[in-house]
């Protein structure tokens, strides 16, 4: 009785492990679908105004609107 006790928790433990693989592979696809399109369009626009991210840029300032969207006012 205490082989079949020892199959069966290995088998509920392969069980889990399999279970929370395959969980973990479907969300990661999931964002990924669901993160794909944003990501473009966000990307699109980043490079719209031609940013060097490898330049060396000197803050001037902030914008008015800037301020608004971070809700300081």
């Amino acid at each position: 009785m205490s082989e079949l006790n020892n199959a069966l928790f290995c088998c509920c433990q392969l069980a889990r492990k399999a279970y929370r693989d395959v969980d973990a592979r479907l969300f990661d696809k999931y964002v990924e679908e669901k993160a794909g399109p944003v990501i473009g369009s966000l990307e699109q626009d980043m490079y719209i105004g031609m940013f060097d991210w490898s330049a060396n840029y000197n803050v001037t300032g902030i914008a008015f609107w800037n301020l608004l969207s971070l809700s300081v006012f």
